[in-house]
């Protein structure tokens, strides 16, 4: 009996202690979902805002004084940028330090991937030239300026710019890798893209009245010099070690690097009145308007010029988007593939006897058409970001 009675008694027993745990278990997960409900929610970054419109056009209103400063005072910047080297120097300095800035790991992805900087390769040595040379044929020869036409066409073969490109993707969030790969190759295969551009164009001529027969081993020699052994001297500097303190120095590096390209398009500037004061002076040139051409002329090549760049800009983010690439892949491709640089295309048109006006109108209008789409339609705090790569 007393086994039958502790058995009878265990049962209920065991009912209330499952009741008690369960009502336990039952206030532990109230209490719990309580807590939940009451803890603050964790607090999430702060939204950048967007900047007023005058703060993001506060540079192409400095490219517009550096222009305005470069004309106005054209024989005191001309003395400064016939300095040995300054020039040469000032490119130098600034590849170095946007390849010094710019991880390892964003070369090797572009290297890996290269069908972006590839594009804007294809952009710049085929697309530019192509419709360059659409607008030679659409406009008729008398509407152009004294070999304005044979000028734009050298201009669209030149590579694309040293500098400029790297920092207005970088200012507007983009990949600056995919510009430096297009720099470094539309540099390297300059010789062969001018030389192949004008007997596709048919105007070898151009090129046999040029004195300087060594022109394209020396400029190759220049450009290895001053463009591909600087960028290689940042990565590598970075490599050694130094990545912390290139981080450190990124915005200090990014303000000189403007400044420096505002000094070059002021050195561009005071060279074009410097030639537009000579060519005035000609008896050939007397009368035919300012540097040689008459306002209708003059509207001609800049629209032909605008036109040309902004297809070519416009296409390059189209078909990058087409292709489903992120926002700073875009405007990589745009920007790097349809800038051309100032300096190798004033030497390549001097070397070819045609007007300097065309790559001094692109290059202006390159300048302030980019300024104006990284800065007011494709600012920095609209993008996504660029994904960060392993490596430093």
């Amino acid at each position: 009996m007393p086994i039958f009675s502790v058995l009878a008694s265990r049962k209920p027993l065991q009912a209330n202690e499952h009741k008690a745990l369960t009502t336990s278990q039952r206030t532990e997960s109230i209490d719990s979902r309580m807590n939940v409900a009451t803890q603050p929610a964790k607090p999430t970054e702060p939204t950048k805002p967007r900047k007023p419109w005058w703060v993001r056009c506060g540079f192409l209103g400095c490219l517009a004084l550096s222009l305005v400063g470069g004309a106005s005072f054209d024989q005191l910047f001309s003395e400064i940028a016939d300095l040995p080297g300054l020039r040469s120097g000032l490119v130098a300095a600034v590849l170095f330090g946007l390849a010094w800035t710019l991880p390892l790991g964003d070369l090797r992805r572009s290297i890996r991937r290269p069908a972006t900087w590839l594009l804007a390769v294809s952009i710049n040595v085929l697309w530019v030239p192509a419709l360059a040379m659409l607008a030679y044929l659409l406009v008729p020869s008398e509407a152009w300026p004294i070999d304005g036409g044979e000028g734009l066409l050298v201009a669209s073969l030149v590579p694309s710019t040293l500098a400029s490109a790297s920092i207005w993707v970088r200012r507007g969030g983009g990949d600056d890798s995919v510009t430096m790969m297009t720099t470094v190759a539309t540099n390297l295969a300059c010789p062969l893209v001018v030389f192949a551009g004008l007997f596709a164009f048919d105007r070898l001529r151009w090129i046999e009245a040029s004195d300087q027969a060594g022109t394209p081993i020396l400029q190759l020699w220049r450009l290895l010099l001053i463009v591909v052994l600087p960028m290689f001297a940042g990565q590598w500097l970075r490599g050694a070690g130094s990545q912390t303190v290139a981080e450190r120095w990124k915005p200090r590096i990014k303000w000189g690097s403007q400044a420096a390209i505002l000094l070059m398009v002021a050195f561009g500037a005071a060279r074009a009145s410097n030639l537009a004061e000579s060519m005035a002076a000609s008896n050939a040139l007397a009368g035919a308007g300012f540097l040689g051409a008459t306002p209708v002329q003059w509207c001609v090549c800049l629209s032909s010029a605008v036109a040309v760049h902004l297809t070519a800009l416009v296409g390059g983010i189209g078909v990058a988007r087409i292709l489903g690439w992120p926002r700073h892949q875009q405007i990589a491709v745009g920007v790097g593939g349809s800038q051309k640089t100032l300096m190798v295309g004033l030497q390549i048109t001097l070397d070819c006897g045609v007007s300097v006006l065309p790559i001094v109108i692109y290059h202006t209008a390159q300048l302030l058409i980019d300024t104006a789409v990284v800065d007011v339609g494709w600012s920095d705090d609209r993008d996504v970001g660029i994904p960060k790569a392993s490596g430093s």
